[in-house]
């Protein structure tokens, strides 16, 4: 058998075995992701702000990794569906804020976490009692700044 024979073959086997493997790599990492399990029910938390004194009160789910392992840079959207009737500049989606994240005037976009095991509590909407009638959605520039203007408004009632 000629040499440039043998060493072609050889060249097609190590080829082929690379893409056996980077084939069986990509499908068993496609496997083995986190699954993340949302809360059925939400809750619904009372927090007093100690540098205002102002109290709000947050609906929360919680998220876990279904396997334990853990899913890293997870962030969270609030998807409009139906976007109200009266309502100009709405966009799709917008981040929501992870409870233990601390948020800040700077970033107004979402924090990714990683969620293993242990539960991660995700604020999806909150309220404020002096402002009977509103709540906003929970993503971090709004729960800084609602009070200043109606931003994310979601109800008011009438």
């Amino acid at each position: 058998m000629d040499i440039w024979k043998i060493i072609g073959i050889c060249a097609t086997v190590v080829t082929l075995l690379g893409a056996i493997w980077w084939f069986i790599k990509h499908m068993s990492s496609l496997v083995n992701k986190p699954k993340l399990v949302i809360s059925h029910r939400p809750d619904v938390k009372d927090w007093h702000f100690l540098d205002t004194g102002e109290k709000r009160r947050f609906i929360t789910f919680e998220v876990t990794s279904k396997k334990g392992q853990t899913a890293r840079r997870c962030v969270a959207k609030a998807r409009i569906i139906k976007p109200p009737a009266n309502v100009t500049h709405l966009q799709k989606e917008y981040p929501l804020h992870w409870a233990d994240v601390p948020y800040s005037t700077l970033s107004t976009g979402a924090e990714p976490v990683e969620i293993g095991a242990e539960p991660r509590r995700l604020d999806v909407a909150f309220s404020i009692p002096s402002q009977y009638g509103k709540s906003w959605i929970a993503m971090p520039i709004a729960r800084i700044h609602c009070a200043k203007r109606s931003l994310l408004l979601l109800t008011t009632m009438l």
